[in-house]
């Protein structure tokens, strides 16, 4: 009888040992031994097109620095759920992303480099219309020397950046009433862009009518306030409550939509320098991965709206020539800004 009892107990402390062993092999390194947490804001819209990015970064961080950094990726709803948030940094639904990193409640986000050009306005010169040939000569400017040297401009407001992103591609125009197959047609057009001065002379160059407006509120408004009639967007962006309010998809390509992988400068610095390298390591691959599933989801997104029955609409060729021509002058306006040399050296980056 003893002899079953003893069997039986040491049977349980084994099982017991192999239990628990198990439940600490399961359990993320980030969950026991994480000396730093970064929280990852995802705080625009739609956030599926910011996730995948996040997700990536966390997975490979997480992994390469055997758990010494955790990430939080959070929603703008959890985030209010987990961390008090005075009300200076809310924005109706949203949230401002750029401030609550500059303060240090966060530590990272992915944001448009339109809203970093406020702290660094050479950003802005990314918005110079046809400023790119290709896919592969912004690759070359966004990740060479140039990239780095605009993306350091951000450093004196606490904000340090990491890597351009896409978060869409191409710019295109959502229109409500007609379509845009003419340079004419953009004429008296009441058009939401970006808060950035450059689009902002782009289309009063060509005759229309602007209101500056963060790209999460813009579609709530058209047709309502402000009369506005067309709305930059992209092929990725252009969800169903775009198709309701703006039924028309313009295929302007008129320049690139950009976003920036950043991290708060302070909490950036303090880290070992090993970590560091980490983050920088981790941030270039997962924008790799993002600008090349950007261009896939417009690929399959072109293919799908014929089938929908949506109005996909180019110009032709010789008009976006035309426009071209028309804005030139866009870029001797902004000259004193950015510098001639600056939009030298990414027009002739090969």
């Amino acid at each position: 009888m003893r002899l079953n009892v003893v069997l039986a107990m040491s049977v349980t402390m084994i099982l017991s040992m192999g239990l628990s062993t198990r439940a600490e092999e399961v359990t993320p390194p980030s969950a026991t031994k994480a000396k730093h947490t970064i929280r990852w804001l995802l705080a625009h819209e739609p956030a599926r097109v910011f996730l995948r990015a996040a997700k990536q970064f966390k997975e490979e961080i997480e992994r390469e620095t055997k758990g010494e950094i955790a990430v939080e990726v959070l929603t703008v709803s959890e985030y209010l759920a987990k961390y008090k948030t005075p009300d200076s940094y809310k924005k109706g639904r949203l949230l401002d992303d750029v401030a609550l990193l500059r303060d240090g409640r966060i530590e990272m986000t992915q944001t448009y480099t339109t809203e970093l050009g406020h702290l660094n306005p050479k950003l802005w010169v990314l918005d110079l219309p046809f400023l790119f040939r290709s896919h592969d000569h912004a690759k070359t400017v966004l990740d060479g020397e140039i990239g780095k040297g605009i993306l350091a401009g951000l450093d004196k407001n606490n904000v340090h950046g990491l890597a351009f992103t896409y978060s869409g591609g191409y710019r295109v125009l959502a229109s409500k009433d007609r379509p845009i197959n003419s340079v004419e047609s953009i004429k008296g057009l009441t058009v939401r862009i970006s808060r950035s001065p450059v689009a902002k002379a782009t289309f009063e160059t060509l005759g229309a009518k602007v209101v500056g407006m963060d790209h999460d509120l813009a579609i709530q408004n058209i047709g309502s306030q402000n009369g506005i009639t067309a709305a930059e967007t992209t092929f990725a962006r252009y969800d169903d409550n775009t198709k309701k309010m703006a039924p028309i998809l313009n295929d302007t390509q008129h320049s690139l939509f950009l976003t920036s992988m950043v991290v708060n400068k302070g909490f950036f610095d303090a880290l070992p320098a090993n970590l560091q390298k980490a983050i920088a390591t981790a941030t270039k691959n997962a924008a790799a991965t993002e600008r090349s599933d950007s261009l896939a989801d417009e690929a399959d997104l072109r293919k799908n709206y014929g089938v929908q029955g949506l109005q996909l609409v180019s110009m032709p060729a010789a008009e976006k020539e035309k426009m071209k021509k028309l804005v030139a002058p866009v870029y001797k306006k902004f000259t004193p800004m950015f510098g001639a040399s600056l939009i030298a050296d990414i027009q002739k980056a090969q």
